[in-house]
């Protein structure tokens, strides 16, 4: 009996898609989150730890711009539960000490939340205006916090209504201030010009600037709005995100993917163009337990594929 002919060469074995961080060995972390200059993670034991470029002393430390390929930890002794660090500015966490927010970075339009405003500070500061926090965001010129009654407070350029409030002109308050609005919310999430809350009954609510539809309430009008409202639809959802400028995506408590504003046109039909001003829904027949994204749209299927626009 003839020998069979040998196989096709076993294929090389494909390259990981996650590579750890360059002196990360041995480091264990809850959370990762990115930024335009630089990546912080929090540990384990509630240190941050960041690697890229120390712009405005986003690492906590006088060394600006010096360039980390590695996990440096931000200089401080305190410990936290939480952090944010988004956009280009600033960085905030909340302290497992006393559950208060501290920010430190970029202060430009006040972000940092203190009655003495520094253009830079490297030195974690708690926020002046509310107490003890439940979770904090950040992106560019805004700071938010979700104080223990679950009441959103906002510093910085867009956040909250001021006594004036012009387009590029700084807030008219150095510290936080409360969102006027009877919601109350699990979270808060950023874009570069408006935010979205999510409401402890499962609402999202929107207010700051209506590019292109971002605040998705069906208005086509490009302006500013300061009173958070709800979005079209009343659906229920698990999650939302502020995605970019001037678009926003949630996940149903059903899976279902909704995005509004002016994402990415390979997402929506040719029939609506690269916007909307009220939710659609994307991937129909496709259910989901996450959304991410910044300048594209990727969501987490129940399977566990990452399905991107």
């Amino acid at each position: 009996m003839a020998a069979c002919p040998p196989g096709p060469p076993a294929a090389a074995p494909a390259a990981p898609l996650l590579v750890r961080a360059p002196g990360g060995a041995g480091m264990q972390f809850t959370d990762v989150q990115t930024s335009l200059w630089a990546d912080c993670a929090l540990s384990t034991a509630g240190a941050i730890y960041c690697w890229g470029r120390n712009v405005h002393y986003l690492m906590a430390t006088q060394a600006a711009l010096v360039m980390d390929s590695g996990p440096v930890a931000v200089k401080t002794a305190l410990r936290f539960s939480s952090f944010a660090h988004g956009g280009h500015s600033q960085t905030c966490g909340i302290s497992r000490a006393d559950s208060l927010t501290y920010c430190w970075g970029h202060s430009d339009l006040y972000q940092l939340g203190r009655e003495t405003n520094h253009l830079d500070d490297s030195i974690p500061t708690p926020v002046v205006g509310v107490g003890k926090t439940l979770s904090v965001s950040t992106h560019n010129a805004t700071s938010c916090t979700i104080a223990l009654d679950n009441s959103a407070y906002c510093v910085g350029f867009y956040g909250v209504r001021h006594h004036t409030v012009l387009v590029g002109q700084p807030s008219q308050t150095q510290t936080m201030l409360p969102v006027q609005t009877p919601e109350r919310f699990r979270t808060v999430s950023h874009g570069d010009l408006f935010l979205c809350g999510l409401a402890m009954d499962h609402a999202v609510v929107c207010w700051g600037s209506n590019t292109s539809g971002s605040l998705g309430n069906g208005s086509e009008r490009d302006e500013y709005d300061y009173e958070p409202r709800r979005i079209v639809g009343n659906m229920s959802f698990a999650k939302v995100e502020a995605l970019s400028r001037s678009f926003a995506c949630g996940v149903t408590v059903g899976g279902d993917l909704y995005c509004w504003g002016a994402f990415p046109p390979a997402a929506i039909s040719t029939r609506l163009g690269a916007k909307a001003y009220s939710p659609v829904q994307i991937a129909k027949g496709v259910k989901f337990t996450d959304v991410f994204g910044s300048g594209r749209v990727c969501g987490i299927a129940t399977d566990g594929r990452a399905l991107c626009w």
